[in-house]
């Protein structure tokens, strides 16, 4: 049996409001250690991922802009591309990743698009160290 998203998944990921600031992402993503987390709207449902590399671009903007604090997440956070589901196959989602030379992809409810899981490549790779030998 393969195994499936809800298998390797963080579960419950760090999800940020699509109208928060860039500066607000950019400490709670460095006081959590991690590197993106899905945006959401104001239903709850998946809108965008944020990552360390859309707030690099955010920040050489504000150096050239008088409105440094004016970023919202929205105007940087990067379209969804794909979205897994809990029973979606781990080999599945890591040809997705490849395919679209993603770092992360949000696991969702298919019924109201709202993020319950992430798949990170350090989860696939987790899940290849830990297989057997042959």
């Amino acid at each position: 049996m393969e195994p499936v998203a809800n298998q390797v998944m963080t579960q419950n990921p760090i999800c940020v409001d699509h109208l928060m600031r860039c500066e607000e992402v950019r400490e709670l993503l460095l006081s959590k250690k991690i590197t993106g987390a899905p945006v959401i709207g104001s239903a709850g449902q998946l809108v965008g991922v944020i990552s360390i590399m859309d707030l690099l671009i955010y920040e050489q903007n504000a150096s050239f802009s008088s409105e440094a604090s004016g970023g919202y997440v929205s105007d940087y956070m990067s379209p969804i591309q794909e979205v897994g589901h809990l029973e979606t196959p781990v080999i599945q989602l890591a040809k997705i990743m490849s395919q679209h030379r993603m770092h992360r992809i949000v696991i969702v409810k298919p019924k109201d698009n709202k993020p319950v899981g992430i798949v990170s490549t350090l989860d696939i790779i987790d899940l290849i160290a830990k297989q057997p030998k042959p």
